[in-house]
């Protein structure tokens, strides 16, 4: 069986998903991380988060 899996990068998460060769989802994930707000209007994650 083939799989193919999905990966979302977003500003306040990450998404995974794995679906088999007949669109069926096998497996999803949502990891969320912190956000900070350093000056009116900037938004900002750690580096590391996103490596």
């Amino acid at each position: 069986m083939e799989y193919v899996i999905g990966i979302d990068i977003g500003t306040t998460g990450v998404k995974t998903l794995l679906c088999n060769n007949k669109g069926e989802i096998i497996f999803s994930s949502l990891k969320k991380y912190s956000l900070s707000h350093p000056k009116p209007g900037w938004l900002k994650t750690a580096e590391y988060i996103l490596i």
